[in-house]
């Protein structure tokens, strides 16, 4: 009886190990949080004043912060980019048919079911801030939204019992606001983490350098392209007066991958029929800007296009420099080829 009752027990606990295994290989228990955050806005307004600029020393008061607010919360703003209300929002309560994010994340979620990228549950937010080309201003978007994201997490698991996974996809400055979570969390501690971050067109500086290679982050990709020519030119909102177009300009990527097992880092950049140039600052997220990046995708940017990109590499982490390729012509599709730089090998 005794060896029956043991036996029982240990079925009982091999059981209970089993679905928890099942649930955790399955993520049946998680919701993965897809947050689309946008760069600087009113660029012309911030140096208008450029002594106010490059000091960092904007106030709610400056004529430059009023005008650029206003510029940031005019409604024009959100049809041609995805950039809704400051704070973090879910996309079921922002966004009309007027709006860019209404076109652009479905867009983005199709071809991401597509190619089997997601797996479970998912939900969109956009996470809007002041868009000031500020570092001090970026710094403060950070912690809010770092609080945000422990509020959502919190609530998410009181009331549905989910664990929350975070994706962040962000354009141009909206990246230095994202890697400057790393700094929130450093200060709050209250155990967030993001699996994935993809950065198009970052200008990489030297304040948010090594938040690159913090932990917090378990892969970062960073998107970026010969014809953007607004990406490397930000000399106002870095003390060193001068950004990059790479993560790998400022981090040894491969000696952190290799440091660091299960974590990624790596810069993409995009070819589209074999010009490296076609990609410009704007059609990255930007809609009917200038030229789309495909006939077929017109007037959609390409941020639309990274979850296939994202999946052609899903499972590869010892590269750090890959190139995109895009091919196609008006009203056929396109053929997409991911290729590593760093050995030259075709995936």
């Amino acid at each position: 009886m005794k060896r029956k009752i043991i036996f029982i027990a240990f079925l009982t606990v091999l059981s209970s190990l089993s679905m928890w295994l099942y649930n955790k290989n399955n993520k049946r228990d998680q919701v993965t949080l897809i947050v689309f955050v946008h760069g600087t806005t009113g660029l012309t307004f911030n140096i208008l004043n450029p002594l106010q600029c490059m000091n960092d020393r904007y106030c709610d008061d400056s004529w430059v912060t009023k005008i650029s607010k206003k510029y940031r919360n005019h409604p024009l703003v959100s049809c041609d980019q995805v950039l809704e209300g400051e704070g973090l929002i879910p996309v079921e309560q922002c966004c009309d048919q007027k709006h860019a994010a209404y076109h652009i994340i479905p867009a983005y979620d199709e071809i991401g079911r597509y190619v089997k990228f997601f797996n479970g549950r998912r939900r969109y937010c956009t996470y809007g801030w002041s868009g000031l080309l500020s570092h001090q201003s970026r710094q403060e978007a950070a912690c809010r939204f770092y609080q945000d994201l422990c509020a959502y997490r919190d609530a998410l698991k009181k009331n549905e019992g989910f664990d929350l996974v975070v994706h962040i996809v962000a354009h141009s400055h909206g990246g230095n606001v994202a890697l400057l979570l790393a700094e929130a969390e450093k200060k709050f501690k209250n155990n967030l983490s993001v699996e994935l971050l993809c950065m198009l067109g970052t200008p990489i500086q030297i304040e948010t350098a090594s938040y690159i290679e913090s932990l917090f982050f378990k892969k970062i990709v960073l998107g970026y392209s010969s014809g953007d020519f607004v990406q490397g030119n930000d000399y106002f909102s870095t003390s060193k007066r001068v950004s990059y177009n790479r993560m790998s300009d400022l981090v040894d990527l491969k000696k952190f991958i290799i440091k660091n097992p299960g974590y990624s880092r790596c810069d993409m950049r995009f070819v589209v029929n074999k010009e490296s140039n076609r990609i410009s600052h704007s059609n990255m997220w930007l809609i009917g800007r200038c030229a789309p990046v495909l006939d077929i995708m017109d007037p959609l940017p390409l941020v639309i296009l990274m979850p296939l990109f994202l999946s052609l590499i899903k499972n590869s982490l010892d590269c750090t420099h890959y190139e995109a390729h895009l091919h196609g012509q008006l009203n056929s599709c396109y053929v997409c080829l991911v290729s590593c730089l760093d050995n030259n090998n075709v995936i």
